[in-house]
């Protein structure tokens, strides 16, 4: 993730070097609300995004089609990890990090850990 650049890319990894080259744009973050902070891939490869600012997660694949948005009750969505007996659960954190008094009356949910159930048959 590049949160100023508001860009997802991706790189090649040779293992035995220790070395990584050949970026690729997955996804291009501008038209979303929010700035792109934590993430987290799933079993099938698709690349969970938290959005700072968006109050969401935006679930992609790995060649960049938005698969799923998953709204949070918090504007300040910071990280995800995916859980679960069947790693079909994904846990997002939020923030309240600056948030005003106003702001807070408005999400009093901010702060909080939320979890939901993803569909793991998208690809």
């Amino acid at each position: 993730v590049d949160t100023l650049a508001k860009t997802l890319i991706a790189y090649s990894y040779d293992c035995e070097q220790g070395t990584v080259s050949k970026p690729r744009l997955i996804l291009d973050l501008r038209e979303f609300k929010g700035k792109p902070d934590g993430l987290c891939v799933d079993n099938n490869g698709a690349i969970c995004v938290s959005l700072w600012g968006g109050g969401c997660v935006v679930k992609v694949s790995d060649q960049g089609v938005v698969l799923e948005t998953i709204k949070i009750p918090s504007p300040l969505a910071t990280s995800c990890c995916i859980g679960g007996v069947d790693q079909d659960m994904l846990f997002i954190t939020s923030s309240t990090f600056r948030m005003s008094d106003a702001e807070m009356k408005m999400f009093p949910q901010a702060g909080s850990l939320f979890s939901t159930t993803l569909n793991t048959g998208e690809r």
